[in-house]
């Protein structure tokens, strides 16, 4: 199995650090990581392993070793022949554009990593690409709101939940959430909880009700859903990405108590986010 295979749990670190400091400074990945980049080179060749590369450093937030990949991979493109190796250029260039929007948002660029993310979100991309343009949007426009591109992106993330991508449900849940629509969004989410669902599913509306409440300021019912669903998300055979996003909202739900001088709050939050990190590095 490809161990660097674009996933959901790619979208959600990427969009996690995009706006962050360097997690590993000079781009010196954890010794876990990187044994697992160096089997990926006993595996692959080629394109596959440029392309594979350059996913595996986007996601630990190494822009020019990211880039030199995809650049590879665009080298390597132009070698091959027919229609395939024009797919592979057009993929490789995608890729190129993609880092670029995450080296303008790093670098405080806002404007223009919406304009290359926007253009990258459309469906003639690459899957790959489209998907991680549209959540890594998604996720900008959390930060630095624009209605206007927000318009223009509400209708991919519709596609990407009826596809089953929770992470596009949770962005169209969360941006423009206010007092007066926060009801409305807490009872859609209560209904899908009331019809048939896989059990990925039915934890991953779970998770994103909690999240919902905490942001309503109801955080004693956030915190009381969490712990209800703690032994399922532990035990159940869920995704990576939606055990990180219950760790995620565990800490912020602990964040938010800690502010009221619950010194208890604080320790929970201090053993979310270690796990967070932790699941980071061993995915």
């Amino acid at each position: 199995m490809n161990p660097f295979a674009t996933t959901a749990l790619t979208y959600v670190l990427l969009a996690t650090v995009a706006a962050s400091g360097h997690l590993f400074a000079e781009c010196h990945p954890p010794p876990a990581y990187e044994a697992r980049l160096q089997q990926l080179k006993t595996q692959v060749e080629g394109f596959p392993l440029a392309h594979m590369e350059g996913l595996a450093y986007l996601e630990l937030k190494c822009w020019p070793e990211a880039r030199a990949s995809f650049a590879a991979a665009l080298a390597n493109a132009n070698t091959q022949p027919g229609d395939d190796g024009l797919n592979r250029v057009a993929w490789a260039e995608a890729l190129l554009d993609l880092t670029s929007g995450y080296e303008a948002w790093s670098s405080g660029d806002l404007n223009l990593a919406k304009a290359i993310f926007l253009r990258r979100s459309d469906e003639v991309n690459p899957s790959d690409v489209s998907s991680l343009a549209n959540f890594a949007l998604a996720e900008l426009l959390l930060q630095s709101p624009d209605d206007a591109v927000w318009s223009k992106l509400e209708l991919n993330l519709q596609i990407l939940d009826g596809r089953g991508f929770w992470q596009a449900r949770r962005y169209l849940l969360i941006y423009g959430l206010t007092a007066s629509n926060c009801e409305e969004r807490l009872n859609m989410l209560e209904k899908r909880l009331e019809g048939p669902s896989t059990v990925q599913d039915r934890l991953a509306n779970q998770i994103l009700l909690a999240d919902i409440l905490r942001r309503s300021n109801r955080v004693a019912e956030a915190a009381l859903l969490v712990h209800d669903i703690e032994r399922d998300v532990g035990r159940k055979a869920i995704s990576p990405d939606l055990r990180a996003q219950y760790l995620r909202t565990c800490a912020a739900i602990a964040s938010q108590q800690s502010r009221t001088g619950d010194q208890d709050a604080q320790k929970r939050y201090s053993i979310f986010a270690s796990a967070f990190g932790a699941l980071y590095v061993e995915n």
